[in-house]
C-alpha cells in the first residue's frame, strides 16, 4: 500500500516533465474539433469514423447514446452492428474477465504495454453535450468518447488537476491551430 502512495506522486510528476518536454520541444499539434452545424445538423458520420464494428464488445447497440436504434449523438438513425469513435459504453457492462491464476501475468503485461496511456484526439460540441475523444495504446487503438464533466471528475480525482494546471493547457490551447 505504501508503494502506491508513493508511486502515484511520481507518476504525476512523470507526467508533468513530460508535459514540459513535449512543450519546450517545441512540437505542434492541431486538434480536431466537431460542433454542431449553425443550422443546427449534428456531426456527420464521416466526421467521427461511422464504421462496422471491429469488436464483439464495442458497438453501436452497446453504446451509452443508442436508444431503440437511434443516436444521440449523431442525431439519426444507427446500425447496431457498427460504431464509431463517440462510441461510449453503457456503464454496468464489463466487456472481459481476469482468472484469479491469471492476475500476476495480466498486471505484468499491463506494466510491460502500457495500454491505460490515452491520448486526447478531438473534442465533439454534440446534442448530448462536450465529448472529449480519446485514444489508448492497445494494438490496435481503441478510440472513445468520455462526457467532459467525467473528464473533469476523473482528472480533479485521479490524476490531482489543479485550476493551475488547467490555466496552463487552457493558455497553451489558445494559440493552437483548431481543425
Amino acid at each position: 500500500m505504501n508503494f502506491l502512495l508513493l508511486a502515484i506522486p511520481i507518476l504525476a510528476l512523470g507526467v508533468i516533465y513530460a508535459a514540459k518536454a513535449l512543450r519546450e520541444s517545441g512540437a505542434e499539434y492541431a486538434m480536431t474539433l466537431y460542433r454542431l452545424t449553425e443550422d443546427g445538423k449534428a456531426i456527420s458520420k464521416e466526421q467521427v469514423r461511422y464504421r462496422p464494428a471491429e469488436f464483439p464488445t464495442a458497438s453501436c447497440g452497446n453504446c451509452r447514446y443508442f436508444v431503440q436504434g437511434y443516436c444521440q449523438v449523431l442525431d439519426t438513425n444507427v446500425d447496431a452492428n457498427y460504431i464509431c469513435d463517440a462510441w461510449q459504453g453503457k456503464s454496468g457492462e464489463p466487456s472481459y474477465a481476469v482468472a484469479p491464476e491469471d492476475m500476476v501475468a495480466f498486471g505484468q503485461g499491463m506494466v510491460k504495454l502500457q495500454p491505460y496511456q490515452h491520448k486526447v484526439v478531438a473534442m465533439l460540441d454534440t446534442p448530448v453535450g462536450w465529448l472529449v475523444l480519446i485514444e489508448d495504446t492497445m494494438r490496435p487503438p481503441h478510440r472513445f468518447s468520455l462526457p467532459f464533466s467525467f473528464h473533469v471528475e476523473h482528472t480533479s480525482r485521479e490524476h490531482y488537476w489543479t485550476q493551475e494546471e488547467v490555466d496552463w493547457l487552457i493558455k497553451e490551447g489558445q494559440n493552437k491551430e483548431v481543425r
